[in-house]
């Protein structure tokens, strides 16, 4: 498929790509609506090298982010929430059905937390050379039939705990089925996990959420690793293991990251 000047467009983004857009929308849009910081800076982060976002659904023409935060506080909305739901572990989505079958599609959605909820759902679109790639993203606003389910989601604490507890026990794991022979990064990759974030992040945002969203990104890395090499896992109760471990820590990366990004929002921060 190709655009108005010809370059190549693809419409299957990898999910990290839509969880870190729904991540920067949760933060920043949280930020507006708690007069943390401006429309147009949050714009600004939320779009980054983007061409410019477009948001479907809040009237009846595409808007920008300025306005489109706008309409989402006069909707009565607090605040704005990453989810990001796998099949089996539907936490935090609202419904109805038609909804969640969306995100759960995507990978990741984000949610306004407030009097009448909304769904924002990101289509991402990339296009151009391979040296000269572009995004275009538009999202669409989808009524929800009640509130996110936060008593359901994993707070700051724990998901910094879970996560941390299972790192420790997919490296020795991993450690036990060889993998770090063929990938010695993977024995030393804790040493790494802790430098600062490449993020753009608002106003007030809590440092350990800055840590534990730095944390968790990091970790991609382990799974890139060890899901690239079987390293000594050669029979299949090995091979069994190692991907038992491996999803561990994928649903421990996954459920960190949401936490960390919906840190500005987390009750009684």
């Amino acid at each position: 498929m190709s655009d108005a000047t010809g370059r190549q467009r693809s419409a299957a983004p990898a999910t990290a790509e839509v969880v870190r857009r729904g991540g920067l929308l949760a933060a920043w849009g949280t930020a507006v609506l708690q007069g943390l910081c401006s429309p147009d800076d949050a714009v600004d982060a939320i779009v980054g090298d983007d061409e410019p976002h477009r948001v479907v659904g809040l009237g009846d023409d595409p808007m920008g982010w300025s306005v489109a935060l706008g309409a989402i506080r006069r909707r009565g909305a607090s605040a704005l929430v990453l989810v990001t739901p796998v099949p089996g572990d539907l936490a935090g989505l609202p419904g109805p059905p038609a909804v969640n079958r969306e995100v759960l599609a995507l990978g990741a959605g984000v949610m306004s937390d407030g009097h009448e909820t909304t769904g924002l759902l990101p289509q991402l679109t990339t296009f151009g050379p391979a040296d000269d790639v572009a995004t275009s993203v538009v999202w669409s606003a989808m009524a929800t039939s009640g509130p996110v389910g936060a008593g359901r989601r994993p707070t700051l604490s724990e998901a910094d705990r879970t996560l941390a507890q299972t790192l420790d026990s997919a490296l020795r794991r991993l450690a036990a089925l060889d993998v770090a022979r063929w990938r010695p990064e993977v024995a030393t990759l804790r040493d790494d996990l802790d430098g600062p974030s490449s993020e753009r992040l608002p106003p007030g945002f809590p440092d350990r959420g800055v840590r534990l969203l730095a944390r968790a990104q990091r970790m991609t890395a382990v799974l890139a690793l060890g899901r690239s090499d079987p390293g000594g896992a050669v029979t299949a109760v090995e091979v069994q293991q190692r991907q038992q471990t491996l999803d561990q820590l994928t649903r421990a990366v996954r459920e960190a990251q949401a936490a960390a990004w919906n840190a500005g929002s987390e009750p009684g921060r």
